[in-house]
């Protein structure tokens, strides 16, 4: 998962969402600059799907890491709409010496 916006802090310390792998996600620009400071070249996107609040809401782990924050579901909500969360698919050639 990557994120179109950064996440709260109450978000990026929770263990709970480190556990479902939110707290863990990074803004995609800087994803995109990993891959690139790693060596990778032509690095492209070639998918993006995105994940609507909608698809959380009724997910107990979304609950569970809800109520471990101490967190209304409204704030958290609120927090969910500053923010984007996708999936993308990346490529990239990582030149090498051809033995």
């Amino acid at each position: 998962m990557v994120l179109l916006g950064e996440l709260p802090e109450v978000i990026k310390k929770s263990i709970e969402a480190y556990l479902v792998c939110l707290a863990g996600a990074i803004e995609k620009n800087e994803y995109i600059k990993i891959i690139e400071d790693a060596g990778f070249q032509k690095v492209k996107i070639l998918k993006e799907t995105s994940y609507s609040l909608d698809l959380w809401r009724d997910d107990p782990t979304f609950e569970m890491m809800r109520g471990k924050m101490n967190i209304s579901t409204k704030d958290l909500i609120d927090a969910f709409d500053l923010i984007i969360i996708i999936s993308i698919k990346v490529y990239g050639i990582k030149p090498g010496k051809i033995s």
